[in-house]
């Protein structure tokens, strides 16, 4: 799946929270009113962090408010693109869990 393709079909579903719902209202972790373009071609990429008494990691393209940010290593990048593609593909809590708990995994 390309990167077009992947951030068209990731625009189409972010806001659904039918099946699982995480912070601000959304089903995948980003940081923003609407999902931003992700370049899912580069090698690694570097999520943003919400602060507060739990940190969560979210996708950031647009860091205006000065968060934190995590470096990704490639390996778990690589993983986390595949988890997207499994979700877009079979949209459903255990997908969406899936990959949730690997971009939060990387606050470890």
């Amino acid at each position: 799946m390309t990167s077009e393709e992947l951030n068209k079909k990731i625009e189409e579903i972010c806001n659904d929270t039918t099946y699982y719902q995480i912070f601000g209202g959304k089903c995948l972790p980003y940081i923003g009113w609407y999902w931003r373009e992700v370049d899912f071609d580069q090698e690694t990429y570097t999520f943003g962090v919400l602060p507060g008494k739990k940190p969560r990691l979210a996708f950031m393209e647009n860091n205006k408010w000065g968060y934190d940010s995590v470096h990704c290593p490639s390996q778990d990048w690589q993983e986390i693109k595949k988890l997207l593609e499994d979700v877009v593909q079979n949209f459903c809590k255990e997908t969406l869990e899936r990959v949730n708990e690997k971009i939060q995994s990387l606050l470890n």
